[in-house]
């Protein structure tokens, strides 16, 4: 090291021992930092890239297919005429670790549930999808906007969470019937008595989408795989205007539901409060199997954008609420059009802890080593891998209470983290957690006897003043720390 090196590396260290202020402590309350709203987080798996490659398309072709009917609807010129069938089809499968879904139709689906299924009326030719061939979409972790955070009365942190992307195409009501003359209505059993009743068309309570939310997007999403993970959200279902309170719907209390009205206007979630603007924060694009599902894509001003619903009504017994592809706010959408967007919107529970399980996951793993010590200051990665995507894991570190202090996101391989953010000296232990709980094996595939392994911060004066020079460097002179984090 040259003399000028040296006495520049001698001046630095003085400041940093002159100004101690530059070491980072981390109180128990910072540790919340890694979420805030408008922050995004992984949960779950759904299908969305589509498959283009022509080696593997010719793979996939080759595996074995179960075909499940959408139970898609189609109908004739009349309200009333609207009626499901198997034109379109779908199958869940596996090639090695990757999981996919493969779609065919042999009629296009319409835009309307009771239009004719002809090229005509449906948007998947001009989104690039046409009849009696197959295409195949990845199912990949799906990203979710953080649009609000709380602590619920058990004293549990939980946060409000909307899709970042359009997800899917569906209608608010498959089946509708009656005329503008006495009004639109969907049928519905009644709970009770198993006969059957009316409700206006646009009532979420009793419309399809809700339906459909609960028991297919759901459990194809993977989330329902730890109970815990979620909690169910008592909301009101309420008309956008007071003054068609006639369509106001029950309460309902679901894992998972649509924005509403007033949710979309709220400036807390990041949303302007003008529907009639614009608003980038609500305007978005949909996935590829959501325009394979038919939904509608802006061609003018707004270049790819869709319009995507909520679930409040709206002005009409046929008509509810959705957003743009502006992002500004339409009062009288089609409750039959199925070019609509879907973003689920989810309550997430940061604080929930998987029930343990004896038996592992296939191929799950924890390359962490036991009894390793880092040092304070050092950036640390904890690495995990899972053989299936609609199992749901993630890694996690806590300290010896038990209390998580860092988590990955769902389906990502690796949790990062500074061990100075942590309390000095102590022990943390890192582990994978799963849908049936905490799994780990080592290297070879064994199953490691304990849920975790020890990292240990060392923690004395030279750790502490390497990491204060190099924040000094960082913070002044732009210079990162170098190195890649340790794995564990």
């Amino acid at each position: 090291m040259t003399n000028s090196l040296k006495r520049i590396f001698s001046v630095l260290l003085c400041l940093i021992m002159t100004f101690g202020v530059f070491s980072i402590a981390v109180s128990a309350e910072d540790k919340t930092d890694w979420y805030k709203i408008g922050g995004t987080v992984e949960l779950g798996s759904y299908p969305q890239t589509r498959v283009t490659d022509a080696t593997l398309i010719e793979q996939l072709d080759k595996i074995g297919k179960t075909w499940v009917s959408y139970g898609y609807y189609s109908g004739g010129t009349d309200i009333g005429t609207m009626v499901a069938s198997d034109y379109m089809k779908f199958c869940d499968f596996y090639s090695g670790t990757v999981k996919y879904r493969a779609v065919t139709f042999s009629q296009y689906r319409p835009t309307s549930t009771d239009f004719q299924a002809t090229a005509d009326k449906s948007n998947q030719d001009e989104n690039g999808y046409y009849v009696d061939k197959v295409y195949y979409f990845r199912y990949e972790p799906i990203k979710w906007r953080i649009i609000d955070i709380f602590t619920e009365d058990d004293g549990d942190r939980c946060a409000t969470l909307i899709s970042e992307n359009i997800l899917d195409a569906q209608a608010f009501t498959n089946e509708v019937h009656g005329n503008k003359e006495t009004n639109y209505y969907l049928y519905y059993r009644d709970p009770t008595t198993n006969a059957l009743k009316e409700a206006f068309a646009n009532n979420y309570y009793y419309s399809s989408i809700r339906d459909w939310l609960q028991k297919n997007f759901y459990p194809t999403s993977s989330l329902n795989s730890d109970p815990k993970m979620l909690r169910q959200d008592n909301l009101e279902n309420i008309d956008y205007s007071v003054n068609h309170s006639e369509y106001n719907s029950l309460p309902s209390n679901d894992y998972v539901t649509l924005l509403s009205y007033k949710d979309a206007l709220n400036t807390v979630h990041g949303f302007i409060s003008d529907p009639n603007r614009g608003d980038d924060a609500k305007a978005t694009t949909g996935t590829d199997y959501a325009k394979c599902q038919g939904l509608e894509i802006n061609h003018a001003d707004y270049e790819g954008n869709s319009f995507w619903r909520l679930r409040s009504a709206g002005d009409y017994s046929f008509t509810a609420c959705n957003i743009r592809s502006n992002g500004s706010t339409d009062f009288n959408s089609d409750v039959r059009h199925t070019d609509a967007g879907i973003r689920p919107v989810i309550k997430y529970n940061f604080d929930y802890t998987p029930e343990p399980d004896p038996s592992p996951i296939s191929n799950a793993t924890l390359s962490i080593n036991d009894g390793r010590t880092v040092n304070y200051g050092h950036r640390v990665k904890v690495v995990a891998s899972a053989s299936h995507l609609e199992t749901f894991f993630h890694v996690e570190i806590i300290d010896e209470t038990g209390k998580i202090v860092a988590r990955g996101a769902s389906g990502a391989s690796s949790v990062e983290f500074v061990t100075s953010h942590l309390t000095q000296g102590a022990r943390y232990k890192a582990r994978v957690a799963t849908s049936r709980g905490i799994v780990a094996v080592d290297a070879e595939g064994h199953q490691i006897q304990t849920d975790y392994c020890v990292i240990s911060i060392k923690n004395n004066f030279w750790t502490r003043l390497v990491y204060r020079f190099w924040m000094f460097m960082e913070k002044y002179l732009k210079i990162n720390w170098p190195g890649d984090p340790v794995v564990i």
